[in-house]
């Protein structure tokens, strides 16, 4: 409110207008305060920063294996396949998969789980409950367009359609967020067709919008030569 005040009534009461405030104010989400806990979220630290994105992130890539774990060491695995349901959640290798989907939908979730097995939950737009943060993406609009004056290393832009039925390299974007995790906690990456716990009140479950006759089958995610599967995490070192 007191950027709105300074901005649009001329107020500068907080120091907006005179430079004392922070350029970027970070808060680092540490530690499980619940969630739609306004007080506990204000126990959250902060830390002054100077530019956002943070000039010295790190992007780490973090690899998928057929074994269904991640990686920081990037290996060629032999040509294979994880298959999984359309609108269901049951994941299968498969060496001759079946006709996939006419188009197909990634959804994507990151999940923290502290030291002692809980999940972590964080306050949704709505007062829910979330997890660290979501991803979406039709692969019918996957292309990628590096030369765009839009495009960004972590903000892609995609401006191409296609339906044809091959293995696609798709960028799936993630919602800008943070998290600290502690010793002995750990992250999970979730891939799925459909909505997973933490969606929300707006959900992606419309027949008209993902008719079972393009989406109900089956949705592969293919490993080998050439064909690396992985997640980007910014890891954002302490003060500089």
């Amino acid at each position: 409110m007191s950027f709105l005040d300074a901005f649009l009534k001329g107020g500068g009461h907080a120091g907006w207008t005179t430079g004392h405030i922070p350029r970027v104010s970070l808060c680092l989400r540490k530690g499980d305060v619940g969630f739609n806990n306004p007080a506990g979220e204000k126990t959250f630290p902060r830390r002054d920063e100077n530019e956002w994105p943070l000039a010295r992130t790190v992007y780490t890539r973090y690899y998928l294996t057929p074994s269904l774990g991640l990686t920081q060491k990037l290996t060629t695995f032999a040509a294979s396949q994880l298959g999984y349901q359309a609108r269901g959640s049951d994941v299968e290798s498969a060496q001759s998969p079946p006709p996939s989907n006419l188009d197909l939908d990634i959804f994507v979730t990151l999940r923290h789980f502290s030291a002692v097995g809980k999940e972590v939950h964080y306050t949704g737009s709505s007062g829910d409950s979330v997890p660290v943060t979501k991803g979406w993406l039709r692969v019918s609009l996957c292309k990628v367009n590096h030369d765009s004056d839009y495009h960004r290393d972590y903000l892609p832009r995609r401006e191409y359609r296609s339906s044809d039925v091959l293995p696609y390299e798709c960028d799936v974007e993630l919602w800008p967020t943070n998290v600290v995790v502690e010793a002995g906690g750990w992250l999970v990456f979730e891939v799925s067709s459909v909505d997973t716990e933490g969606a929300g009140l707006f959900k992606h479950n419309s027949p008209v919008g993902r008719p079972p006759s393009k989406f109900k089958r089956t949705n592969y995610i293919h490993f080998g030569e050439g064909r690396e599967n992985y997640i980007v995490l910014p890891n954002i070192p302490g003060d500089s």
